[in-house]
C-alpha cells in the first residue's frame, strides 16, 4: 500500500503523541506519593512541553528542577550539573 507522505507523517506524529502520554503517565504514577520538590526531570527538547503538561499536579509539585535536555548519554558525572542554576 501506497501512503502520501503526509498520511505517514500524521501516523509518525500521532504515535509520537501517544508515547509522550504514556511515558507521563508512568512519571505520574512513580511520583504519586513524591514529596514536593523532591525530583529531577530531564526530556528532551522536541518533546518536553508536551510531557510537562501531561504530568499529574503532583508530579509537576514533585519536581525540584525540570530541564528540556536529552541526558542519554551524559556521563553520570555530569547529570546532575545539567540541573545546577
Amino acid at each position: 500500500f501506497k501512503h502520501a507522505s503526509g498520511e505517514n507523517h500524521t501516523q509518525e506524529h500521532h504515535v509520537e503523541q501517544q508515547i509522550v502520554r504514556k511515558i507521563a503517565d508512568d512519571i505520574s504514577s512513580m511520583l504519586a506519593d513524591a514529596p514536593a520538590g523532591s525530583c529531577y526531570l530531564a526530556f528532551p527538547a522536541r518533546h518536553h512541553a508536551e510531557l510537562t503538561a501531561a504530568l499529574s499536579e503532583t508530579a509537576k509539585k514533585a519536581l525540584a528542577k525540570n530541564i528540556a535536555a536529552d541526558l542519554v548519554k551524559c556521563p553520570k558525572e555530569e547529570i546532575l550539573g545539567h540541573f545546577a542554576g
